[in-house]
């Protein structure tokens, strides 16, 4: 049985408003891996082309988890980081 590992995966969004779309499309398709989701907007005063931040819990084996990540790597828009935490037991 191939093992699981609990991750973060940062996700940084530019221009947010524009661009939640296809970051939301790729978050729903691996829905099933995601524990916890956060998103923060960068800067508290901005009103256009604003970034935002999205880090995902995440729970699954490390194969799936980085196909999760890849799923951003068409978007020019996003800046993606995955870090692993431990194995899950």
């Amino acid at each position: 049985m191939p093992k699981e590992y609990l991750a973060t995966l940062n996700i940084l969004v530019s221009d947010r408003e524009v661009n939640a779309p296809e970051i939301n499309d790729v978050i729903t398709k691996f829905g099933h891996l995601i524990r916890a989701r956060l998103g923060i907007h960068l800067g508290r005063k901005c009103v256009k082309n604003c970034s935002g931040l999205i880090t995902l819990i995440v729970e699954g084996e490390k194969k799936e988890l980085y196909k999760f990540a890849q799923g951003f790597s068409k978007y020019k828009f996003a800046v993606v980081k995955l870090g692993f935490i431990s194995e899950v037991k």
